[in-house]
């Protein structure tokens, strides 16, 4: 099963980083590298992770990690990556 980053979420990954780097780039550098191996691990068991809790339906689920939230979709070969925010946000913008 191939990943697929979607534009969103490079750019929020992209904020996320900068915001972090402002403090330690090395830091930054390593909430990247994890949270991509996180993702590296999610085709291995697609379906471990909870089910979206703003989304009714089941091929969309959320790894957290750090504090963040990040959604993605099953599909029939791939796994679409839709975006990264902090899970203390109240609503997921669309």
């Amino acid at each position: 099963m191939q990943i697929k980053y979607s534009v969103r979420f490079e750019a929020e990954l992209k904020e996320i980083f900068v915001f972090i780097a402002a403090d330690s780039f090395v830091h930054a550098q390593d909430f990247v590298d994890t949270l991509k191996s996180k993702i590296k691990d999610i085709p291995a068991m697609p379906y471990a992770h909870r089910r979206s809790l703003k989304v009714r339906d089941s091929s969309i689920r959320e790894l957290v990690f750090n504090g963040y939230v990040i959604p993605y979709k099953i599909e029939k070969d791939s796994i679409l990556i839709l975006g990264i925010f902090g899970s203390n946000m109240w609503e997921y913008r669309s």
